[in-house]
């Protein structure tokens, strides 16, 4: 696996995930925590995500063999949620796929939402679970999970980081700047979803990538 699908990798499941967009989230979850327990709950979420996106890495594509899906099926299929995702985004909208308002007025309700609804489903949801199968689909190495890990790792820093700054980030940005970065991101998402179902189709309607040259 080289640099240029390490980067794809990491790109892309940054914008699904969206921390950014988690962040005024997160604090109208904890308007009553101190900075101590928004720390810890950044910290637990941050790690919960990772734990999550880890074991997709390794379990995915066993799941996928169990239920006799081919990758490029879960391509297509992968790719249709992340276009619907990055649709939302472009119009600065939350998605429906990441969670519900119900979902999000429970994790107000909670003590603490570390774990749902803010690791799972909204920086752990369909999207980002999908793109991590779909990745880690693409290698059988050792040396490329490896990589396809790292980068998770990574991401869960910065997921910890904004999170744990989230105040900062929601003041310096302001509410028209979160929205032009969503949008931004929505598009580059986008235009990955377009490629990850083209990357599908090909292989399941060989006949159309014919026609095309």
């Amino acid at each position: 696996m080289d640099f240029a699908t390490i980067f794809g990798f990491l790109a892309a499941l940054f914008a699904v995930m969206n921390p950014i967009g988690a962040a005024p989230l997160f604090l109208s979850m904890t308007p009553d925590n101190s900075a101590a327990e928004r720390a810890a709950m950044a910290r637990t979420a941050a790690l919960t995500a990772t734990a999550i996106l880890i074991v997709t890495v390794f379990a995915g594509r066993p799941i996928l063999s169990f239920f006799g899906i081919t990758i490029d099926s879960f391509r297509v299929a992968g790719g249709l949620i992340v276009l619907l995702m990055s649709i939302s985004m472009l119009r600065a909208q939350a998605s429906q796929i990441r969670g519900t308002a119900e979902e999000e007025e429970e994790g107000v309700a909670k003590d603490n939402p570390a774990v749902f609804p803010l690791a799972i489903p909204l920086l752990t949801g369909p999207g980002a679970i999908s793109t991590t199968i779909l990745w880690s689909g693409q290698t059988t190495s050792w040396m490329g999970l490896a990589g396809l890990c790292a980068v998770i790792v990574l991401l869960g820093v910065v997921v910890f980081a904004i999170l744990r700054g989230a105040s900062i980030v929601s003041r310096v940005m302001g509410v028209t700047g979160m929205n032009v970065m969503t949008r931004i991101m929505g598009l580059i998402l986008a235009s990955i979803a377009i490629e990850m179902i083209a990357a599908g189709l090909k292989v399941l309607l060989p006949h159309l990538a014919i026609a095309g040259e």
